[in-house]
């Protein structure tokens, strides 16, 4: 027998014959530079970008948060601004909403916690009264 011929294989009838294929070399992976976007591109991105940006913080804040104020005059909001109840009263000024066992001594404790006394005293002159009933507005200044 030659040397690198096949050797003849016994094979039974019926069933196929199984040859050895030596690999063929694969070539090399082509390497391929990816070119820089161009400026255009890269502010078309930036724009994009931008306004995705801009229009995710806008669904994040309320309309009142951005404008400062009620988004209707006349109508009214309350919120909690340092553990007080507060009414925005649209176009109308800003006031706190006396809750039942609520003295001016303590709304005044809580508006100014440095100087109650005087802060009591404020409200005093400005509802006319040394006494406040709950459900009243009183106006914060």
């Amino acid at each position: 027998m030659v040397s690198g011929a096949p050797r003849p294989v016994a094979v039974a009838p019926g069933r196929p014959v199984l040859r050895l294929v030596e690999r063929a070399a694969q070539p090399a992976p082509r390497v391929v530079a990816r070119r820089r976007p161009t400026a255009r591109v890269r502010r078309r991105r930036l724009l994009a970008a931008g306004v995705l940006g801009a229009a995710g913080l806008a669904a994040l804040l309320p309309a009142t948060t951005l404008l400062g104020r009620s988004p209707h005059p006349g109508s009214t909001s309350t919120v909690q601004a340092g553990g007080l109840p507060i009414a925005v009263h649209g176009g109308e000024g800003t006031y706190y909403v006396v809750r039942p066992g609520d003295t001016l001594e303590s709304i005044a404790a809580r508006l100014a916690p440095h100087d109650p006394a005087r802060e009591a005293s404020v409200l005093r002159a400005e509802l006319g009264s040394a006494g406040v009933v709950a459900g009243e507005h009183v106006p914060l200044s």
